[in-house]
């Protein structure tokens, strides 16, 4: 796993999510202590918000190896098997987007997760394994694909939630210093909100920035500038929404009655995996839309959103 210089790479660093950080340094400080693995963690929510940093923080803290892998990545049992086997005494198996494990892959883990053993079969011969200490981290975007006694299994189990915008505005702050980038005053409170209350976004928007700072050749990133790079180019409005996102609420708007997940996909010719994991989180969670029971409609406030862009295309 590559660093990421934007990464924080303790704890103590790592801004937001407060609801999960103490109870977690708590088991990892009582793990150390008593000379144990820490329990299996599952880290769930939706894209961005530091799963898999929070995953290379907790390596860190426990001063363990990190293996990682990517769920639809993960080949067959027997090959997840191998990986198993190979693993080093007091090791960190990161499985990321664990719901994309197949069944027969997710059935290896179960004994692994129990007590440690590894339940290894070739043909019609099969043995048993007791594993090296090692802690299993999954990370997952889609909880619900996971069958109940397989998330049990987790005793550590943490949902990260959307950032609130001073929390983006202080991550951002911080990666601001580092690209060695310089806002105007509210200049950062501009970008906090277009970031979907999402890390990752702030930390990308920055990059733009600092690129189309260097591109332009100029030192002036004012209120103009930034307007000019995050809506003038890439289309980000002020609510923090893409054209995907746009064209999602508008098909809600123009149909004027509640869509599934099935119709909404096929008229805007995405896939529904796409709308689910990428599209629909944050529009929900702003309270853009809502989901009830015959499929999605266009909340009151998703519709003033729109009428807003309408009404004055040129700021967003």
């Amino acid at each position: 796993m590559k660093p990421d210089q934007l990464r924080p790479t303790r704890l103590t660093e790592y801004m937001g999510q407060d609801h999960i950080k103490d109870p977690l340094a708590a088991a990892i400080s009582s793990a150390k202590q008593r000379g144990t693995p820490l329990p299996h963690v599952l880290l769930s929510g939706p894209p961005g918000l530091g799963k898999t940093t929070l995953a290379m923080i907790i390596a860190n803290e426990m001063n363990w190896p990190i293996l990682d892998l990517i769920g639809s990545t993960a080949g067959n049992p027997l090959g997840l098997s191998k990986k198993l086997l190979d693993l080093k005494d007091k090791s960190m198996f990161f499985i990321d987007e664990i719901h994309a494990l197949r069944k027969p892959v997710q059935e290896v883990l179960y004994p692994v997760l129990e007590d440690g053993r590894l339940l290894y079969r070739r043909g019609i011969a099969s043995a048993e394994f007791k594993l090296p200490p090692l802690t299993i981290l999954g990370a997952t975007t889609d909880l619900g694909k996971l069958a109940q006694p397989f998330i049990d299994r987790f005793q550590l189990q943490f949902e990260l939630q959307f950032y609130e915008i001073d929390e983006l505005e202080d991550l951002g702050q911080l990666t601001a210093q580092k690209l060695d980038l310089e806002l105007p005053v509210g200049g950062m409170e501009q970008v906090a909100m277009r970031s979907r209350g999402t890390p990752r976004h702030v930390n990308t928007l920055l990059k733009w920035l600092r690129d189309y700072k260097l591109y332009k050749h100029t030192d002036l990133v004012d209120a103009e500038f930034i307007q000019m790079v995050l809506w003038g180019k890439l289309r980000i409005d002020s609510a923090g929404l893409r054209p995907l996102d746009r064209n999602y609420l508008r098909t809600l708007k123009e149909s004027g009655v509640p869509l599934g997940i099935e119709s909404i996909a096929s008229r805007l010719r995405q896939a529904e995996v796409t709308l689910e994991n990428t599209v629909e989180p944050y529009l929900m969670y702003s309270g853009m839309v809502a989901r009830i029971r015959n499929g999605r409609m266009l909340t009151e406030k998703g519709a003033q959103h729109l009428n807003s862009l309408g009404r004055k295309r040129k700021v967003a």
